[in-house]
């Protein structure tokens, strides 16, 4: 048998993966926590309690859940906080612009759920994100009082979720604004890995700039 060495990657190879893998970053992290994957629970948890949401088939980078709100189908983020008061929700997505449902078992009541306009105007106010440059990409977030309005029980859940949905719907140049970010971070992506790969085999050239 023959063994044959794996030929190594380009640097735009390399970085096409990135582009690949944009959207997939909070795949395998906790639901508001370290890296894990406890908060699977709180997502089927959630499905018993809104009996049509179902877990998408096209993975977890368009979200956690799915569920059909009039003809459209909606994806929704599900994260975890195990804190008996306060906490941190890790790596939330407001790039993705879907509403952010947070379990919240020790604390009452025991659900949160975040519009996705919500999220992006206290993103967009910072200066860098979580583990990237861009806070609407992946950023943290910290469980306190600003977030009391978002909180439910159970009872409620269903129809919060339908409700930010709807809100997040109203506001469309909100949306807009969004799709137009992830377009523009991978073809910066590409730019730069095109660049990298040139200045690495010595074809780069430098613009001239006047």
């Amino acid at each position: 048998m023959v063994c044959r060495a794996r030929s190594p990657l380009s640097t735009s190879q390399r970085l096409s993966r990135i582009v690949r893998c944009m959207g997939k970053q909070s795949d395998s992290t906790l639901r508001g926590g370290s890296i894990s994957r406890e908060g699977d629970a709180s997502e089927r948890l959630f499905q018993r309690i809104v009996s049509h949401a179902t877990v998408p088939s096209e993975g977890a980078a368009y979200g956690d859940v799915r569920m059909v709100v009039g003809n459209s189908v909606h994806y929704i983020e599900i994260k975890k906080c195990g804190s008996k008061k306060g906490g941190t929700l890790n790596q939330v997505r407001a790039i993705k612009y879907i509403p952010l449902v947070v379990h919240l078992p020790n604390q009452t009541p025991h659900w949160m759920v975040i519009p996705p306009n919500v999220l992006v105007e206290r993103m967009a106010k910072r200066p860098r994100g979580q583990h990237t440059e861009i806070a609407l990409e992946s950023a943290a977030i910290s469980v306190n009082a600003s977030l009391d309005p978002y909180r439910c029980d159970e009872s409620e859940l269903e129809a919060r979720v339908v409700a930010a949905i709807k809100e997040g719907q109203a506001n469309v140049e909100l949306s807009r604004v969004m799709e137009e970010l992830k377009r523009d971070i991978r073809r910066l992506v590409r730019h730069t890995a095109f660049d990298v790969e040139a200045i690495s085999n010595g074809s780069f050239q430098s613009p001239d700039l006047e």
